[in-house]
């Protein structure tokens, strides 16, 4: 009756609900309206059975356990996972998949899901053997999100390097061309290693200073406060840091100083985090797109579960933030 009314091929109805990417909007929008129209919802525990699924959907977060430092365990990360699973629900909630949520810490968790689910998208995969704890469950999966460089794995990415390009072309703009750069845990966290050294390709390693005080407002500030008379005298120009806490403690730093931030000393952080508005300067920042990467990623492993070809990895550019704090 939908096909009919909607006046499309029930094939086409299937994919609508199934796999919503393969068909274009105008057909979406009529398939949609008939269905309202005539009160139809898609029995999505029916359509598993007929694929012998489970027509289920995973958004799977690993444990990150014995860390010296982890962005997401900081409080005021958490509207990141907040916009990741509104973006999956959009891609799930129209298909014939239900979305279920679950963390596993090892093989034996990951090994509880099977029969259970069909696929897992994988949150903020960040270290080698996560990746393949994960290809070891058997299961079809796609991980995210710092992952550009784990080459062999279902993948959908962001550039830090990129990232950090980006984040210096934002204080060169502002006429910077001696700025600081604050950071820490290089060795260990590759997202900082990477922007750091786009960063330093847009500027050149011996205009920049490096320091390596730490991650956070606490850090910021105390590398900020270091930097004063340089940053009086007009040697150093401006300031990048790895991310907005960091970037945030800095900007106090630089106002109980007596300098006027962006108008003084341009200040850019990285991740374009809500709480921004809250602050009382304006912060420069790079906005890696979480909702876009974890839209695709949700996009490529229904492409797989419903046998359409799917790219093995997509990258998803991040940008400077269009309204900056």
């Amino acid at each position: 009756m939908v096909a009919s009314a909607s006046g499309v091929s029930s094939a086409t109805v299937s994919r609508v609900y199934n796999n919503p990417g393969s068909v274009s909007a105008e057909k979406r929008n009529a398939v949609f309206k008939a269905a309202a129209k005539l009160g139809y919802i898609p029995n999505k525990s029916a359509s598993a059975l007929r694929r012998n699924g489970s027509g289920i959907i995973t958004l799977l977060e690993i444990k990150k356990e014995k860390r010296e430092y982890y962005w997401a365990e900081l409080s005021l990360f958490k509207w990141f996972y907040a916009d990741v699973l509104k973006a999956v629900k959009e891609v799930t909630d129209p298909s014939m998949f239900q979305l279920n949520l679950a963390t596993a810490a090892n093989a034996e968790d990951l090994g509880k899901l099977k029969g259970t689910t069909d696929g897992l998208i994988c949150f903020d995969v960040d270290r080698m053997e996560e990746a393949e704890l994960i290809a070891d469950s058997g299961l079809p999966f796609i991980i995210g999100h710092h992952t550009k460089n784990y080459t062999g794995f279902p993948r959908c990415s962001t550039d830090n390097e990129a990232g950090g390009v980006l984040q210096a072309e934002l204080l060169k703009k502002a006429g910077c061309t001696r700025p600081a750069y604050i950071t820490a845990h290089l060795d260990a966290v590759e997202p900082h290693r990477d922007r750091l050294n786009g960063f330093l390709s847009a500027f050149g390693r011996e205009q920049v200073t490096i320091i390596e005080t730490g991650v956070g407002r606490d850090a910021g500030f105390k590398a900020a406060k270091g930097i004063i008379s340089e940053l009086k005298s007009g040697r150093i120009d401006g300031i990048a840091a790895v991310n907005d806490i960091t970037a945030t403690g800095a900007g106090y730093a630089l106002t109980d100083a007596g300098l006027k931030v962006q108008t003084d000393i341009p200040l850019a952080g990285y991740d374009n985090m809500p709480f921004g508005i809250a602050l009382p300067f304006s912060l420069l920042s790079i906005d890696i797109n979480p909702a876009g990467i974890y839209r695709s990623a949700a996009k490529m492993l229904l492409e797989e579960l419903t046998g359409k070809a799917s790219q093995a990895s997509r990258i998803i550019s991040p940008f400077a933030a269009s309204n900056p704090f």
